[in-house]
């Protein structure tokens, strides 16, 4: 797995509405997470976001 250079990480208040408005909305994909951790990595094409 390769990362782009730049990879924004956001500290979110609520993982799972965050990761439902960049998913259902913006069209990202779950790259990999940890649930565990309160941690995901979103994809979409070439631009990775990450929230916890």
């Amino acid at each position: 797995m390769t990362l782009p250079v730049l990879v924004p990480e956001l500290s979110v208040s609520d993982i799972r509405r965050s990761l439902a408005f960049y998913c259902d909305v913006m069209g990202f994909a779950v790259r990999c997470e940890q649930p565990t951790k309160g941690f995901v990595c979103l994809e979409f094409g070439q631009a990775v976001l990450m929230l916890d």
